[in-house]
């Protein structure tokens, strides 16, 4: 080392590496690496192919550089910071390291301590095998299975070492000391603001998407009653040995159990389609429930009943279906072109603008929607037609197909959007087709989603959940205030609601005897899905609206009359004369002081 210079030796990367003046060599202006005659044999390409793979690619961005400068082994051995920066590293820690691998790879060709450096075929051949691994490693891997997360919550139901016969035990005896129905169908009266609230159990499907569920312990753990839907909550005791079981009941104005069929399904929506045509209003029905509970196929089976009663009983000559599907969850209000509608009626599903008309109706894909009013002829070009029911569902069956659906790995086609299918009943007037005004609308809600079925999802699927979880919060929220007759609905909150907003604001040519809404709360029978049954039930018996409070007592006549004047006498004698004042006044005397 010159005089005043302090010079000691460090191991970095392995290789002896003098420092002098607090800084290493490469870090020092004009000064170039010991690196023998290593390098003298490389042309261009192969310092390029070098630097491109040194450390597993660590300097890549940067290898055309040396290939645009020419930089053969002379060259590079004679590398500097300075010639570094003006070829365009302009990183100081950049440059820095990469002095140092080429130190390091001079040291290890001349064998010093060091660990080895690849050559640039070899470390291009470690990478690719690298490569391999992984794809192979990542093949083998098996994805997660929906069913780990039913055994998780089984696990807290059974406890470690439990067996679900003892909780069917109880249910079964619980249920005949009920003396429990099949199901129970409403009366005419059985609404609430217009709103009839019912439930259907689907059966368990041991042989198809619960065969997994059941092999691993699970069982049935719903109820229909003469009033409703009983959930029975099973558990562990606190010493993890003991079952227990919570009885929990919703009233609501009907209930079908699993032994019920589809025509009990209709039935349920008959009165609404049959005031619906006959007085020319809207009648709606919509389908909630958790993914995977029979949403889909009750509406599919509704429309096969339903397409047969238009034209048989109801007599209609001409039905125009218009299908369209909503994304959910956009929080705010609808601007122009900012709607995420898209038609189910073409292959191409066009995406359709919203617009909010006139006492805030929105029309859907134009400004007066598929027809203008009563009376008024239909857009054929925006909906189907069909002059029969085997027409009307071929309509059907090809929207249906067009809608969209995702493996949500609890159901293999949960549907993650909301459909809206439309039935138009009109008249044939010359070439032209004639709303009359009434209209029946199927609405397949997609699925909620709880944090069970959710386990496994990416970012992505969460964030389509969340959104979907947030429209059907706002729909419930406008049902509750419906049903409990509020004077402000908050249909605003989502585009959903918005599009719904018909469905909840009567018409006076509306019967007011007979439901214009059918709110079919569909509910899957496992033990593993209580918890989301509770919420879906939950929300139904809020849309049914708050129980009816007992009627008050008579006025207080006689003794109890007579002991209130003594008490209410007493009173007043203890309190100030002013009182008499403000009684004379709040009585309207006219010699009253003010």
């Amino acid at each position: 080392a010159a005089a005043g210079e302090e010079e000691k030796v460090y191991m970095c990367s392995g290789v002896p590496t003098t420092k002098r003046d607090g800084k290493f060599w490469w870090a020092q202006d004009g000064v170039s690496g010991s690196v023998g005659n290593h390098f003298q044999s490389w042309n261009v390409d192969r310092v390029t192919d070098w630097v491109q793979t040194v450390q597993g690619g660590r300097f890549a961005r940067h290898a055309e550089k040396f290939r645009t400068a020419a930089v053969d082994g002379e060259a590079f051995s004679a590398l500097t910071q300075e010639k570094l920066k003006d070829m365009g590293v302009q990183d100081p820690k950049t440059r820095g390291i990469l002095m140092a691998a080429i130190s390091a790879e001079a040291a290890c060709a001349e064998g010093a301590s060091a660990g080895l450096a690849m050559k640039p075929k070899e470390e291009l051949a470690r990478l690719l095998a690298q490569k391999d691994r992984e794809a192979t490693a990542a093949q083998t891997v098996e994805e997660p299975n929906p069913i780990d997360a039913a055994a998780l919550v089984l696990r807290t139901i059974l406890g470690r070492d439990g067996k679900p016969d003892d909780f069917v035990e109880q249910i079964r005896l619980w249920s005949s000391e009920q003396a429990l129905e099949a199901g129970s169908r409403p009366s005419a009266g059985d609404t609430t603001n217009g709103i009839a609230v019912a439930a259907r159990v689907r059966p368990l499907l041991s042989e198809g998407q619960d065969e997994d569920a059941v092999n691993l312990g699970d069982f049935e753990a719903v109820s229909t009653t003469a009033s409703g839907i009983a959930l029975h909550a099973c558990g562990m005791k606190l010493d993890g040995k003991t079952p227990k079981i919570e009885h929990k009941s919703f009233p609501l104005h009907a209930a079908l159990g699993p032994a019920c069929g589809e025509r009990a399904v209709f039935d349920l929506a008959r009165p609404l389609v049959d005031a619906a045509a006959r007085h020319a209003s809207h009648a709606t029905v919509l389908c909630y429930g958790q993914t995977g509970s029979g949403k889909t196929y009750t509406v599919g089976q509704l429309v096969e009943h339903l397409a047969k009663h238009l034209f048989a009983g109801c007599g209609a000559a001409v039905v125009a279906l218009e299908a369209f599907e909503l994304s959910g969850g956009a929080k705010g209000m609808l601007q122009l072109g900012n709607g995420h509608a898209h038609s189910l009626g073409s292959d191409a599903k066009p995406e359709l603008a919203l617009f909010e008309g006139a006492e805030g109706v929105v029309q859907v894909g134009g400004s007066k929607g598929l027809c203008s009013g009563d009376g008024q002829e239909l857009d054929p070009e925006r909906c189907g037609i069909a002059r029969s029911a085997e027409g009307l569902m071929e309509l059907f069956r090809a929207a249906e197909r067009r809608r969209v659906s995702l493996d949500t790995r609890r159901n293999a086609a949960s549907s993650r959007t909301h459909a809206f299918y439309r039935f138009h009943l009109a008249g044939a007037s010359g070439k032209a087709f004639v709303a009359t005004g009434a209209c029946i609308e199927l609405v397949d809600l997609a699925g909620s989603e709880s944090n069970k079925d959710s386990l496994y999802h990416d970012k992505s699927r969460v964030d389509v959940a969340a959104k979907i979880n947030f429209s059907l919060m706002a729909l419930n929220d406008c049902i509750r205030k419906t049903a409990q007759g509020a004077k402000y609905v908050p249909f605003r909150q989502d585009k959903l609601t918005q599009l719904l907003r018909p469905c909840f604001v009567r018409r006076e040519t509306a019967p007011k005897d007979v439901a214009s809404v059918l709110f079919l709360a569909c509910i899957s029978p496992l033990a593993s899905d209580v918890h989301q049954s509770v919420r879906t039930l939950t929300y139904a018996q809020q849309c049914r609206g708050p129980p009816a409070r007992p009627a008050t007592g008579r006025p207080a006549t006689g003794a109890g009359a007579k002991a209130k004047g003594k008490a209410r006498a007493k009173t007043k004698a203890a309190l100030p004369e002013w009182v008499d004042v403000v009684e004379a006044s709040s009585s309207g005397a006219d010699d009253a002081p003010g």
